[in-house]
């Protein structure tokens, strides 16, 4: 609900200003136009944050400890419709559309081929020539599962005395190997990417004799069979002895917590896969009519070539994982903020709105706000950063008869920033088709009414 919300403010806007900035009738109107679109995009965004570093502000629900929980619940959230969005896109991508806009049981009827499909490309390459490319991904693949595996295989435990220790010692030697392996292989795969550009008959005169005994082993089929079969043994032990280990330690309360977040992403693919008929068609149209021209027809177009050849529950799920994904996004941002000591953890919710009421100000004269609106802006938003910060530390310091004066400090601040926005005002009146030397006058208050702006804020620090 939240990406959503954030989707509708911000993207309902630059919507509007696209549909009035284009199509121009020349070609020096195009910059001022995507300025605008840009700028008219960062104040609803600057508005939208301070909306909600506002509510946060009123109930001090939004602080350091509680931005990292969400941001947990929300990218784990976020993973399940993102994965199977991906599931259910990859067949279509790996081997193109066989029906128009497939339905639900026929995406689901690729994803279930999809790994059977990737363990016969694994097992029997085809075509002649180098096959680098699909075994060292086999071999990285293979040799990461069998470290795992081994991690959580009960070997040791089913022994004893001297024998246990030297099983143990065993294992971690070769789980240590293992490792290089995988690294190995995984870099590799990197390389034998040149396979796909690179044609076999140059490939052949790079490597000269090398590359008979390199096309014999990355085509030996019983080679390969080998590694499947070590690959789906390893991946069998792996999940049946980690899921039995994460049972033993831990208490039920422990797994409905963790286990939540997950069935958050549940919820969300049901809901998209139940209204991807009633939803998705309306609101790609309505796109289509909010941009103007031939912007709105190509995107009709696109959209529709696009739907018909994923279909429209694949794409609607993509959509919603996506909504989930800007929400996890916003809550990540907002914890790695706090954590870098850009936000204060203190007063997190002061200080989000204050941050966006300054972008959304500093953005304003581009997109077409009036200048005492601008000012406006940019003054309240150092009063209410202000305002969070002194008044929570002086509360925390003196308590609530603190009040009378927090609100004198207040008020200083807020002498200072109307003093500070009057000399702009009066600055820009006399700036308007003036210059200075070789300077535009403009430019110049520009830069000066950013120095005093800096020097304001580190003076009420």
């Amino acid at each position: 609900m939240v990406g959503a919300a954030v989707v509708a403010a911000i993207g309902s806007v630059t919507l509007a200003f696209l549909a009035t900035s284009y199509p121009v009738t020349s070609v020096d109107q195009v910059q001022p136009a995507g300025l605008r679109v840009v700028s008219a995009t960062m104040v609803a965004a600057g508005a939208t944050m301070a909306t909600v570093g506002g509510v946060a502000a009123i109930n001090g629900s939004l602080n350091g400890a509680s931005a990292r929980t969400y941001a947990d619940v929300a990218v784990k959230t976020f993973l399940v419709p993102l994965g199977l969005a991906a599931l259910l896109i990859a067949p279509t991508a790996l081997g193109g559309a066989t029906d128009a806009d497939p339905t639900l049981p026929a995406l689901l009827a690729g994803v279930i081929a999809l790994p059977f499909d990737l363990l016969a490309l694994a097992a029997f390459p085809p075509g002649e020539g180098t096959h680098l490319l699909s075994f060292t991904a086999l071999v990285a693949a293979t040799a990461g599962a069998l470290s795992r595996a081994l991690a959580v295989a009960p070997l040791p435990e089913m022994l004893t005395g001297e024998r246990r220790q030297r099983v143990g010692r065993a294992l971690d030697r070769a789980r240590f190997w293992l490792g290089y392996v995988a690294v190995g292989a995984a870099v590799a795969v990197s390389a034998a990417l040149a396979e796909l550009v690179v044609e076999q008959a140059v490939l052949a005169n790079v490597l000269g004799p090398a590359y008979g005994p390199l096309a014999a082993v990355t085509n030996a089929v019983a080679l390969r069979l080998v590694g499947v079969a070590v690959l789906l043994g390893s991946l069998a032990v792996w999940t049946v002895g980690g899921l039995l280990g994460r049972a033993v330690r831990t208490d039920a309360g422990d797994v409905a917590a963790a286990v939540g977040p997950f069935l958050g992403g549940v919820a969300v693919v049901g809901l998209a896969a139940l209204a991807h008929g009633v939803v998705l068609e309306p609101a790609l149209g309505a796109v289509a009519a909010s941009l103007p021209g031939e912007f709105g027809t190509a995107f009709d177009r696109q959209s529709a070539l696009l739907v018909e050849t994923l279909g429209s529950v694949a794409v609607t799920l993509a959509l919603a994982a996506g909504l989930v994904g800007l929400t996890a996004g916003v809550a990540v941002a907002v914890s790695a903020a706090v954590q870098g000591g850009l936000l204060d953890d203190r007063v997190t919710g002061p200080a989000l709105a204050a941050v966006g009421l300054f972008v959304a100000g500093g953005f304003g004269p581009g997109a077409g706000l009036a200048p005492g609106v601008v000012l406006a802006g940019l003054v309240g938003s150092f009063l209410v950063w202000d305002a969070g910060e002194y008044g929570v530390t002086l509360a925390r310091e003196v308590g609530r008869a603190s009040s009378r004066s927090t609100f004198a400090h207040l008020g200083g601040t807020l002498a200072a920033g109307a003093v500070a926005a009057g000399l702009t005002w009066v600055v820009r009146d006399l700036a308007i088709g003036a210059s200075l030397g070789t300077v535009p006058t403009l430019r110049a208050a520009f830069v000066a009414v950013l120095v005093g702006i800096v020097l304001l804020v580190a003076a009420l620090r």
